[in-house]
């Protein structure tokens, strides 16, 4: 789906926003080839972002947002990290926890605020 129109592009972060507002468990790996994850172990920033858009995706049934995360998730129970879901009329804040560890898996959930940062208005005339 394309957004062609500032009230679509309203309309989809406020779907976004309002609807997903704790997904299901995610799961990544985490190590290879041991029975747990090593002290240190995190899940990378760009495949939490990944996940994120295509779990956001897959349950409002619209494009795949842009997801940012800067920092990586440790891979421990409890640990978060914060991303940044981006689209066209602002962003919107999402935290992902890790859940549970199982085996090399990490379990992470994510949560979406429920506000809207707008994006900046472009000058007059431009």
């Amino acid at each position: 789906m394309k957004i062609t129109s500032r009230g679509s592009a309203a309309a989809v972060t406020a779907l976004i926003a309002l609807t997903i507002l704790s997904a299901s468990a995610c799961s990544v790996t985490v190590t290879a080839g041991k029975s747990a994850p090593l002290p240190g172990a995190v899940v990378p920033h760009d495949e939490v972002a990944r996940t994120i858009s295509d779990q956001i995706a897959a349950q409002t049934k619209i494009q795949p947002p842009s997801v940012s995360c800067p920092q990586d998730l440790p891979a421990r129970v409890g640990a978060t990290t914060r991303c940044t879901l981006n689209a066209p009329d602002g962003t919107v804040g999402v935290i992902a926890t890790v859940t549970e560890l199982n085996g090399t898996r990490a379990l992470y959930d994510f949560e979406v605020d429920q506000s809207i940062t707008p994006a900046p208005k472009a000058p007059a005339g431009t």
